[in-house]
């Protein structure tokens, strides 16, 4: 009898959020842009990062709606998740310098962190 019980709870608890789950269907939209661009997503978000050519776009609606992040100034090479704090952290690596931009609340706000280097490396970055 206790067996009997114990089946029928699993299976109450597994039948009722099939019935209340609301079916997903996908949105997409398309963005039109003339250049090439690199998407990044923080986990379990509908953040989305992307570098177009001048600027530094943010979308916080999985890419219906964009808009330029203000905080970054130069351009950028690469966009990283932090793949141990992929919820909020990020990286924006800068193109012409020893720089980055880092944020940790899922883009929301941006700071600058500049890299100490040798007089050596400075004139990798000069040209």
């Amino acid at each position: 009898m206790a067996l009997f019980r114990a089946l029928y709870i699993i299976w109450v608890f597994l039948l009722i959020p099939l019935f209340n789950a609301e079916e997903f269907t996908p949105k997409v939209t398309r963005t039109l842009s003339r250049y090439v661009f690199d998407i990044v997503n923080f986990d379990d978000s509908n953040t989305l990062i992307r570098a177009d050519e001048d600027s530094v776009e943010i979308s916080f609606d999985a890419g219906e709606n964009w808009k330029t992040i203000d905080g970054i100034e130069e351009p950028i090479e690469s966009f990283v998740v932090d793949p141990f704090r992929g919820h909020d952290r990020a990286f924006a690596f800068v193109k012409t310098a020893p720089k980055f931009y880092v944020t940790d609340d899922q883009g929301k706000s941006w700071r600058p962190l500049t890299i100490p280097i040798s007089e050596k490396a400075s004139n990798y970055f000069a040209a």
